[in-house]
């Protein structure tokens, strides 16, 4: 019975100690378009998070912007997800590129800063709004318009 659970044991060692053999030849988007995509991504989840405050209808616009975050970029959501989960594969080159996700976006916020000469959250707030979709109605509630609004940096 000892003979069998150390064996047993051994097993469970060295199944946990397998790594996946993964390459940066198994990632399809570029590191550099994958930082520049997933700063657009993060972006997008602060503007809809802060702009839109019914949980389906954040998905739905979330859903769609993603896709066109990709496209604009030239990639494919199967070539996006599979270089993520590539990174996620490889925790050491995720912190890596989240470490230059996050210089991206202080870059990004200090040139807006700048750029409005106001502080980044006053900048954010100060930027244009641009329709995401056409407004269904155009009656207030609770002081809120029912259409759903991003800001965009004024360029």
């Amino acid at each position: 019975m000892k003979r069998l659970f150390s064996i047993l044991f051994c097993l469970s060692l060295f199944g946990c100690g397998q790594q996946k053999n993964t390459s940066a030849a198994d990632n399809p988007v570029p590191e550099v378009k994958m930082i520049q995509i997933l700063a657009d991504v993060h972006v997008m989840e602060a503007l809809i998070e802060s702009n839109i405050s019914y949980p389906d209808s954040a998905v739905m616009v979330y859903n769609k912007r993603h896709k066109e975050i990709l496209e604009k970029h030239g990639v494919t959501p199967e070539a996006f997800h599979e270089s993520y989960k590539y990174y996620a594969d490889n925790l050491r080159e995720m912190d890596l590129l989240y470490e230059a996700v996050l210089d991206t976006l202080t870059l990004r916020e200090a040139k807006l800063a700048a750029k409005t000469g106001d502080s980044a959250t006053d900048s954010v707030q100060n930027s244009e709004l641009i329709l995401l979709d056409p407004p269904v109605q155009s009656e207030k509630r609770d002081g809120k318009r029912p259409d759903i609004l991003m800001t965009a940096p004024v360029e």
